[in-house]
């Protein structure tokens, strides 16, 4: 009996052994004959599919640390890498309505926009924009670029999500002015833009309770006048 035992066991281990070598001799026949579909199946299975910027059309935020540019901000479309800016209209849409979803994300933006229109508003005062400057040209190219904030329905979809009416209203202000501005490189235009965009940031939003805004109704009033005289390309 132990010695039926004892060559039971070793049959079976043979058979195992010699299982483990033609599975060997197999795989590495495979490798021979088959080596571009060894590595894919091995590309595969050792790296992980890592999403461009993790976000999709429905599933989208702008990236303000890495990218002042709208042509920056990176989307999976049709399963490749790409940038909101060469969308399809219908799509760069969703993608921005899609970042824009919340007043939270509204308010988020808000201060990043706010930040960039200082600093026009600091160069400005520097005598950046004069003509004899003399880094004007530079200057002209660098503040009207297809950055974020030169994207007239940025303020629009902001307007629709805010929550706040007089809010709405400032910030559809804001989409004419910069929509003049950066057609006409009319740098008037976005200071006027900069005083609406204070007021929404720091006061309607961030300081409700004290009802005072810093550009008074009057200030406030002389852009919309800008608006009447240059909407459309009239001078």
């Amino acid at each position: 009996m132990k010695t039926w035992k004892i060559y039971t066991i070793a049959i079976t281990a043979a058979f195992t052994l010699t299982c483990g070598a033609v599975c060997t001799g197999i795989s590495y026949f495979d490798s021979i004959v088959n080596p571009k579909a060894v590595a894919e199946a091995e590309a595969t299975r050792v790296t992980p599919t890592v999403l461009p910027n993790k976000y999709t059309l429905n599933n989208f935020e702008f990236d303000f640390k890495r990218y002042n540019s709208i042509n920056g901000q990176k989307v999976l479309y049709n399963g490749e890498e790409s940038s909101v800016a060469l969308l399809p209209q219908a799509d760069r849409a969703k993608a921005i309505n899609s970042a824009l979803s919340t007043p939270e994300e509204v308010a988020k933006a808000l201060r990043y926009v706010h930040s960039k229109f200082d600093e026009t508003l600091a160069s400005y005062n520097h005598g950046a924009f004069a003509k004899s400057a003399p880094n004007y040209q530079a200057v002209l190219d660098y503040t009207f670029d297809e950055r974020l904030t030169n994207q007239p329905e940025v303020y629009l979809r902001m307007a629709d999500i805010i929550d706040n009416e007089k809010a709405a209203e400032y910030l559809r202000n804001v989409a004419a002015l910069v929509e003049i501005g950066f057609k006409n490189r009319d740098v008037q235009a976005y200071l006027y833009a900069h005083r609406i965009i204070h007021n929404v940031d720091a006061f309607i939003i961030g300081r409700p309770q004290e009802g005072e805004e810093q550009y008074s109704a009057a200030k406030i009033a002389e852009a919309a006048v800008y608006i009447e005289k240059h909407r459309d390309g009239a001078a």
